[in-house]
C-alpha cells in the first residue's frame, strides 16, 4: 500500500492535514516531526511512500537538506511554506518539487 509522509514540527497542521487527506483520498499518512525521524522512515523497506509533503523551515534542515534528500530517493515532494518568497519557490521548482505552497 502507498502511504504520503508528512514532515512537518506544527501538531495541529499536522494532525489536520492528516485527517483531511486520509478521509478525501483514503490514504494513510505518516507524520515525521523533523527530518531525522523522516529518513528513519523511508529506511524502513516496510513503508512505502507515494509522496512527501514537507515544511521548508524543519529545525534540522534548515537549508533545504529535506528537499534535496527526497529529491534522490525519487520520491516525488511538494514543499510547503509559512512565508511566500517567489525566488525560493523557483529554485525548489527548477530543483524538481512537484509545487509549492503557502500553509
Amino acid at each position: 500500500m502507498d502511504h504520503i509522509l508528512l514532515i512537518e514540527d506544527s501538531n495541529s497542521f499536522a494532525s489536520l492535514f492528516r485527517d483531511r487527506v486520509k478521509s478525501t483520498l483514503k490514504v494513510e499518512v505518516f507524520i515525521a516531526k523533523n527530518f531525522t525521524l523522516a529518513k528513519e522512515l523511508i529506511a524502513d523497506k516496510n513503508n512505502h511512500f507515494s509522496m512527501a509533503v514537507l515544511c521548508d523551515s524543519l529545525p534540522d534542515a534548515p537549508n533545504d537538506e529535506a528537499v534535496d534528500f527526497f529529491l534522490q530517493t525519487k520520491i516525488p515532494c511538494i514543499v510547503l511554506t509559512a512565508d511566500y518568497n517567489k525566488d525560493l519557490q523557483q529554485t525548489l521548482l527548477n530543483k524538481g518539487v512537484l509545487d509549492y505552497f503557502v500553509k
